[in-house]
């Protein structure tokens, strides 16, 4: 095989470290290059803290909240049907997207203060 048919093969991110090998400096002129890295890095989830180091919130957490007002409304308001199934469609929705492990159930008039507990 010759080296051009080689390359096909490399996967993208590989190619992107050798890039940044080869070039000038490449990563050993990144800041912290040889030290370790601190505790904070270390600690807990990677994604979660830079997501919140970004102060980015996910759709599904957004919904959550929303969800909550919307059945502490219910409780308060003592509305029919018409807000159950719209809170019932918001929890749909927020099981869609949310990962699977905190998929919650839907609500009924006599559960709502039950489910306020999940919510929370």
């Amino acid at each position: 095989m010759s080296k051009e048919n080689d390359k096909r093969y490399i996967h993208w991110i590989d190619q992107a470290v050798k890039d940044g090998l080869d070039k000038d400096g490449g990563i050993q002129s990144l800041p912290g290059f040889g030290k370790p890295l601190s505790k904070e890095a270390l600690h807990g989830n990677a994604l979660s803290s830079t997501l919140k180091n970004a102060r980015y919130l996910p759709d599904w957490l957004r919904l959550q909240k929303d969800i909550k007002q919307e059945i502490e409304k219910a409780i308060t308001s003592n509305q029919g049907e018409e807000q159950i199934d719209l809170i019932n469609r918001k929890i749909k929705k927020y099981n869609l997207s949310c990962p699977s492990q905190f998929q919650k159930s839907f609500v009924t008039k006599q559960n709502l203060e039950n489910q306020l507990k999940h919510w929370s």
